[in-house]
């Protein structure tokens, strides 16, 4: 028997049978549950990065409602989309977050970090713009952080931040052997 060499296609498979963890950004801090997860760190997969929507019942249990990737809309479409979500398009702000998948890197559990509005949106772009810097360099290892910002009134707010802590192997499915019937 050979040894098998796509454990990422295996991991992902076992654990989509649990329940998907959230990770939000409120009350200051980010947050899975109760539990504060702000300054942990853990390995972007922005192969899955999309829109979606979380919708609570009265039991606090959620339905996430995931749209299309973000890489399936065209340059148009997003700064139509980003025109209704800052109010510039006369619409009524739609309840988008973006959604992406993150990967612990402690013990290899699977995440969707969840962020609303313009400052969510944000933190995601500037990580963004450390890919393009750096296409070769694999999957960035982010520690969930908080800065400060001051607003128009001089209140100073805290908001997300991804801060690159590293940068993880490159071990993209497409490098994988796709040897595992599944």
């Amino acid at each position: 028997m050979t040894r098998p060499t796509n454990y990422a296609a295996m991991a992902q498979f076992l654990q989509s049978a649990s329940s998907i963890r959230l990770i939000e950004f409120k009350d200051g801090g980010f947050f899975c549950g109760d539990d504060e997860v702000t300054g942990r760190e853990y390995i972007v997969d922005f192969r899955k990065l999309h829109f979606g929507r979380i919708a609570r019942d009265e039991g606090g249990t959620f339905v996430i409602h995931e749209d299309k990737s973000l890489w399936d809309y065209s340059t148009h479409e997003l700064t139509a989309i980003n025109a209704v979500a800052t109010g510039r398009a006369g619409d009524t702000p739609a309840d988008r977050a973006l959604m992406l998948a993150l990967e612990d890197r402690a013990s290899g559990a699977f995440f969707l970090l969840v962020l609303h509005g313009p400052d969510g949106w944000a933190a995601i772009g500037r990580l963004c713009n450390l890919y393009r810097r750096h296409p070769d360099k694999g999957d960035a290892i982010v520690r969930l952080n908080v800065a400060k910002q001051k607003r128009t009134v001089g209140i100073a707010i805290k908001i997300p931040e991804l801060s690159l802590a590293n940068w993880e192997g490159c071990y993209r499915y497409s490098n994988a052997d796709d040897d595992i019937p599944f």
